[in-house]
């Protein structure tokens, strides 16, 4: 339960120098400074794995995967509330892509589908609407994304045939 002064959520207490991790009134716990775990949200609109993960805005994404029956296209968005909602599906279906943001955008590229293996990157601005920017410079699937400063940046993976070291950046 976070605490407010006026309107500001307070985000650390202090005792003079010393951080207080937590606020009991009574028996009831109503300030932690610690990780909580929260419980579970609605399930994800289909059960699959090797999907990947990012956010944008006030948006949680899940997107691409392996099902039961084959590969997704789908993306899963949450809001701040948690309530689940089914933006437009990726330009393709896949597994093993790999998902970083940066500015307004989440990225979602690479991936494998078949006996493909993809260079393809779709884009999701706030508003969960979905652009195709240009490509990776390489096909690859198991690759690692992550963001630093103004950039995107999607490394490594697996070509159709050997490992890659290849980075590719993107910028907002």
């Amino acid at each position: 339960m976070p605490i407010y002064v006026g309107t500001n959520k307070i985000k650390s207490i202090y005792v003079g120098t010393t951080k207080i991790k937590a606020v009991y009134v009574g028996t009831t716990k109503v300030y932690s400074s610690e990780l909580q775990y929260y419980g579970t949200a609605t399930s994800l609109s289909e059960a699959r794995s090797y999907l990947a993960a990012t956010s944008v805005g006030n948006y949680a994404l899940f997107g691409g995967g392996r099902t039961s029956s084959g590969y997704s296209d789908v993306v899963d968005a949450y809001n701040t509330s948690l309530t689940r909602s089914t933006p437009t599906a990726l330009s393709t279906a896949r597994y093993d892509l790999a998902a970083t943001s940066v500015g307004n955008y989440a990225l979602f590229g690479g991936g494998y589908q078949s006996s493909d293996v993809l260079k393809v990157v779709d884009a999701y601005n706030t508003s969960l609407t979905r652009s195709t920017p240009t490509a990776l410079s390489q096909a690859r699937y198991r690759l690692a994304a992550t963001s630093v400063g103004d950039y995107a940046l999607f490394g490594g993976g697996y070509t159709d045939s050997d490992y890659s070291a290849v980075v590719d950046a993107y910028t907002a």
